[in-house]
């Protein structure tokens, strides 16, 4: 996509940008615990087995169309809009069961929320977490989730 930035009646020389279909990157991770400090952390890790909430961006077109800027409300009429693109996530290098892939609730359009399973059999400590969506992933992030 060619590009000319305006500023006080300047014009810029058109320049190229790329445009991609998708470009995942994942803004926090939550564990999904009702009786503790939801935040994953060393301190605050996740149990093998247990569901992590994955904040993030990036993932392209949706199922349904959304109104840009407005809020998400995704409990209002099923089906919920989710991720158009294939979507995968891994932990620790091992694929991860996701229960839910779309618009974050009751945030503002553009951000997703994908609840995954922590993987049985990986480590314990810091795992790298790969958001997948499309041809596109986070793994330049470096994101990793604290696995007990």
């Amino acid at each position: 996509m060619s590009v000319i930035v305006t500023h006080d009646s300047v014009a810029s020389p058109a320049f190229s940008v790329p445009l991609m279909d998708t470009s995942p990157a994942i803004f926090t991770i939550l564990n999904d615990d009702p009786n503790a400090n939801p935040t994953n952390s060393a301190d605050n890790s996740a149990a093998e087995g247990s569901l992590i909430s994955i904040y993030a961006t990036g993932g392209g077109l949706l199922s349904q169309p959304v109104q840009d800027g407005g809020i998400a409300l995704l409990f209002a009429e099923p089906p919920y809009s989710s991720v158009a693109a294939p979507l995968s996530v891994t932990i620790g290098g091992q694929p991860a069961r996701i229960s839910y892939a779309g618009v974050a609730p009751f945030a503002v359009n553009g951000m997703l929320q994908v609840n995954a399973t922590i993987p049985h059999g990986i480590g314990s400590g810091p795992e790298a977490v790969v958001l997948t969506i499309g041809a596109n992933n986070n793994a330049s992030q470096q994101v990793t989730v604290a696995v007990k």
